[in-house]
Order: C-alpha cells, then sequence, then structure tokens
C-alpha cells in the first residue's frame, strides 16, 4: 500500500512542476500551501491539471482513484485545500477501495 509520505513527493513534485510551468515562485512551498482559495498557489485552471496529473500518476501506480466527485466536493473540510488534506483524501479512496474489493472478494467466496 502507498505510505502518506511517498505520496506528498508525488504531489509535490507534480505541483512544483505547475508551478514552474506558470512562472510562479517554488521557494517556501510545502505540504501545507494552500491549493484553493484566495491564497492558492495556482489558477483555478493549472489546478484542474494538477488533479489530473495526481489521478493519471496514481493510474500509472495501479492505483485508480477519481479525486473530484459530488462527495469531495460536499465535504465541510474540502480535500483540496492542502496537499496534506488531499494525501489523506487519497489514502481514505485507496483504503475504500481495498476494503469494497475485499468485501467483494469474500461475497463471491460464499455463495
Amino acid at each position: 500500500m502507498v505510505q502518506k509520505q511517498d505520496l506528498l513527493k508525488i504531489m509535490l513534485s507534480i505541483l512544483m512542476e505547475a508551478l514552474e510551468d506558470q512562472g510562479s515562485p517554488t521557494d517556501g512551498v510545502t505540504d501545507q500551501s494552500p491549493l484553493i482559495g484566495p491564497d492558492a498557489l495556482t489558477t483555478s485552471l493549472a489546478f484542474v491539471s494538477i488533479i489530473a496529473d495526481i489521478e493519471m500518476t496514481l493510474a500509472d501506480e495501479g492505483l485508480e482513484v477519481t479525486l473530484v466527485s459530488e462527495e469531495a466536493l460536499s465535504r465541510s473540510h474540502s480535500p483540496f485545500r492542502t496537499l496534506d488534506a488531499l494525501s489523506d483524501y487519497v489514502l481514505e479512496l485507496i483504503q475504500a477501495t481495498d476494503s469494497n474489493i475485499t468485501e467483494m472478494n469474500s461475497q463471491s467466496s460464499n455463495p
């Protein structure tokens, strides 16, 4: 299973690349830097690209997750606030997917 620190490294790399592409400074960027809101590091278009890049990178690792969903958008605390919050959300999705697979396997074993 993917570890939070590994996930944060991947996400931070994607964020840094997006910031460099838009000509923004990368000094002081951390997993606590805001991704959305008035102090967001990126433009809304870059943010969408970052989310898509994270999904594609995870898919390349065999982890199929959809980050933007009605459930994610309806949370009282957005999982898109920071990379730290987003990594927690991704791990939650992965764990839920693993639990669903385990449950399906046990149901198919018990006719």
